[in-house]
């Protein structure tokens, strides 16, 4: 029986002579392996929907995709080498994280990420940052910026990153192995929070702020899902 899913390419890789495993992350599924048939022929009528990023709606025999109608390739994303590392590390995000049940929040986020990567000339960083503030929210481990996520207490002073919870905590309820979050990071993150994807464009962030606003983002990833990203 044949099922429809709308879906993004989040990984593809070599199957035998001319096939091609890919991993889709679907809205109406979650993530699904699938198979493409002799799509690394030059003549395959489906030798586009091996190609990471693709979402378009997927019709599946079993494992075997024997049709795809492309909604939107982000091409843009592959052309340039900064968006498309960024992109990549998105998508080895997601490869992670996403299970085998459905997650409309964070499929909706993943397009509007991907959107914002692909079409706004936005500086390196910003997008994946943005994901990663997101991606937190969406499997349950939303960050606590605007108070204490212990004693939900106001940041009178500082705040610090507990990775082994995963929470933003304010001076009082710190440990020796937390780390301290600058004022810049913190401002940092809290517009990245605040901002939708469409209206990123219109934040001027501090470059260390982001700079040192992602290491954390990407350590508190790493402490979550016990698997690093790369750093851009």
């Amino acid at each position: 029986m044949e099922k429809k899913v709308k879906a993004i390419v989040i990984k593809s890789s070599d199957y035998k002579e001319k096939d091609k495993h890919i991993v889709l992350f679907s809205l109406e599924e979650g993530k699904i392996f699938a198979t493409l048939r002799g799509v690394k022929s030059p003549n395959a009528k489906l030798k586009f929907a091996k190609e990471l990023f693709l979402f378009g709606e997927f019709v599946l025999a079993g494992e075997t995709v024997t049709s795809c109608e492309v909604i939107d390739t982000f091409y843009d994303i592959v052309k340039d080498v900064d968006r498309y590392y960024e992109g990549a590390n998105i998508l080895t995000a997601l490869n992670i994280v996403v299970g085998e049940e459905p997650n409309a929040q964070l499929f909706l986020e993943t397009l509007k990420c991907l959107k914002s990567l692909a079409y706004e000339n936005l500086p390196r960083g910003y997008v994946l940052s943005k994901f990663l503030i997101s991606i937190f929210g969406s499997l349950g481990y939303r960050l606590s910026l605007q108070r204490c996520a212990s004693c939900a207490g106001d940041f009178a002073i500082k705040r610090f990153f507990n990775f082994n919870t995963g929470e933003i905590v304010c001076l009082n309820c710190s440990s020796y192995d937390c780390v301290e979050i600058s004022k810049l990071a913190y401002a940092t993150m809290r517009h990245l929070a605040e901002t939708p994807y469409e209206k990123l464009s219109t934040l001027k962030l501090n470059a260390r702020g982001l700079d040192e606003a992602l290491g954390l983002l990407l350590k508190n990833f790493e402490f979550r899902f016990s698997k690093s990203l790369s750093v851009i």
